[in-house]
């Protein structure tokens, strides 16, 4: 989830006032930072306990490497290659395998992407990904099934952490909501709204975050897309004139 800085608000106790708008684009630092994290989450794979000994351990990369114009810019292949390249050339970690990786491809559409995912069960060991918080829910069940690991990093849904539902999950970051729902507090800002593009994958992300947000006791006011024309475009923004007066805004836009 793309983290926007928030430069106005509102009392936190003025629940029926929505004044705080989040826009949501296809920018996404996560991307920006793949290759810092990614050595830590393949040690990771190999420590946890769905993990066997072998002689060779499969992690796939999964996400929209393909489709998505910000995620294509990653690179994930060359930082893939890299954290692999380091982890066994690291004598000292003593795994008792030899690492690999496959890049694995995920459809923009949630409904494509899992059912590519259900295909992946014989090609790896374990998954870093999905990016698609969409099916986070349903691709954490069939790999609990399969008794593999599911690394992700953009898994929305506060769900996922109760252990004995999803015992192979894990998160690589903090949960973004929590983090944004902390801010939130800080800054005694309440009502929001969340606006994204029209991809399905952020579709499908402005949902599960207004979800998430709303479990915590935070009324969320608009979950709504820019739409694809003017038309679109004008009855978004009278749904959100209609959500109440904004005092405020945050506008983030694509460049790619």
């Amino acid at each position: 989830m793309q983290q926007v800085p928030l430069t106005f608000g509102v009392p936190w106790e003025l629940y029926n006032y929505p004044h705080c708008l989040i826009f949501k684009s296809r920018h996404s630092p996560v991307t920006l930072h793949f290759c810092n994290f990614i050595p830590w989450v393949l040690l990771g794979v190999l420590t946890f306990p769905c993990c066997v000994q072998c002689l060779i351990f499969k992690v796939g990369v999964l996400g929209p490497w393909n489709c998505d114009p910000v995620y294509s810019k990653a690179f994930p292949e060359v930082a893939a290659k890299l954290a692999v390249g380091r982890i066994n050339e690291d004598f000292s970690l003593d795994l008792g395998c030899k690492l690999e990786f496959v890049i694995l491809q995920e459809a923009c559409q949630t409904s494509k992407a899992l059912t590519t995912f259900v295909y992946y069960e014989k090609t790896v060991d374990a998954f870093i990904g999905p990016a698609n918080p969409g099916y986070c829910d349903a691709a954490s069940l069939l790999a609990k099934n399969w008794d593999k690991a599911v690394f992700s990093w953009a898994c929305i849904n506060y769900e996922l952490d109760q252990i004995k539902g999803y015992p192979t999950f894990a998160r690589t970051l903090p949960s973004p909501t929590r983090v944004l729902f902390m801010v939130l507090k800080h800054f005694r800002w309440a009502n929001i709204g969340i606006v994204s593009s029209n991809e399905d994958i952020w579709m499908d992300t402005a949902g599960k975050v207004a979800n998430s947000l709303r479990s915590q006791g935070l009324p969320v006011g608009i979950v709504a897309s820019v739409g694809i024309n003017e038309t679109e475009m004008e009855s978004t923004l009278r749904q959100i004139q209609a959500a109440g007066e904004i005092k405020g805004k945050s506008i983030l836009y694509n460049t790619v």
